[in-house]
């Protein structure tokens, strides 16, 4: 085992109005409880994707990693996670769907794992990546802590977050191996496909790929657009096109659009607001 982890024993720390909550199992060198600048992008990585700040004013955020730089300014848009579903076309560059690898079955309480990826991976791709199992028992999703780098294909070595709950048996369990929702983000409107879910807004003027940054998930927020300018349009909305919020009028949740919260401040006939607030976790 090359990969090293340190098991960060929690407890709520407090400063100055905001709390840090790392992840359990944590790659060793990136435990930090420094205070967090949610207004600045970073080259090197200096918290565990999917850490949580929470402020006490209502804004939450999670730390993740930009995929590609924006095109334009990302103030008051959303952005998405850029993964593809593994067994998506495309989705193999994001992760593996297939079946585990092993002499013998995985018990109970295993925390290490091989996959039968057909990808060599990079050391700690699948860092707080999810492994879908589907047993005849249970199906169950667990958070990944880390991988060794495939020394061959067929062969990549995945360590848990927590040990297995229910036996793994290698010659009829499928299993799904997803990236982290933190390790692509991109500004919405990039891809204008509809299939991206908007995961987060980076508070910022720039967005540079390659870089770290903490995503606001929850809490009042600016978005651009506007909305709530209509009777009974209170929920809002988001547009795939460019990141900005919506109507229902126009992005109607019923059709499969996604809410992304609503809007907090009275409104009144054809005058709309920009503050929302924000509930995607």
């Amino acid at each position: 085992m090359t990969v090293q982890f340190e098991v960060v024993n929690h407890k709520v720390i407090n400063k100055d109005g905001w709390s840090l909550l790392l992840p359990r199992k944590v790659i060793k060198g990136l435990v930090n409880f420094g205070e967090p600048d949610v207004y600045t992008q970073s080259s090197t990585q200096l918290y565990p994707f999917g850490t949580k700040l929470e402020y006490a004013d209502d804004k939450v955020f999670r730390y993740g990693k930009i995929k590609t730089t924006s095109t334009n300014a990302p103030l008051a848009r959303l952005c998405g996670n850029a993964c593809v579903a593994p067994g998506a076309t495309g989705g193999g560059s994001y992760g593996y769907e297939g079946t585990l690898d092993a002499t013998s079955n995985y018990a109970v309480g295993s925390t290490t794992l091989i996959m039968n990826d057909t990808t060599d991976r990079a050391e700690n791709v699948y860092e707080d990546g999810r492994l879908a199992v589907y047993p005849a028992t249970q199906y169950a999703l667990y958070r990944i802590a880390g991988n060794e780098a495939a020394a061959t294909v067929d062969d990549v070595t995945i360590y848990l977050d927590t040990p297995l709950k229910v036996a793994l048996v290698v010659s009829s369990t499928s299993i799904t191996a997803y990236y982290s929702k933190w390790s692509n983000v991109v500004q919405e409107g990039a891809s204008s496909t509809g299939y991206m879910s908007a995961i987060g807004m980076r508070i910022g003027a720039s967005m540079t790929a390659g870089y770290f940054s903490w995503f606001q998930t929850r809490g009042q927020v600016i978005i651009g657009g506007g909305g709530g300018g209509s009777s009974g349009y209170r929920t809002a909305t988001y547009n795939w096109n460019d990141g900005y919020g919506a109507d229902a009028a126009s992005y109607d949740p019923t059709s499969g659009f996604q809410m992304i919260g609503y809007w907090v401040y009275s409104t009144y006939s054809s005058y709309g607001d920009l503050v929302v607030q924000l509930m995607l976790e």
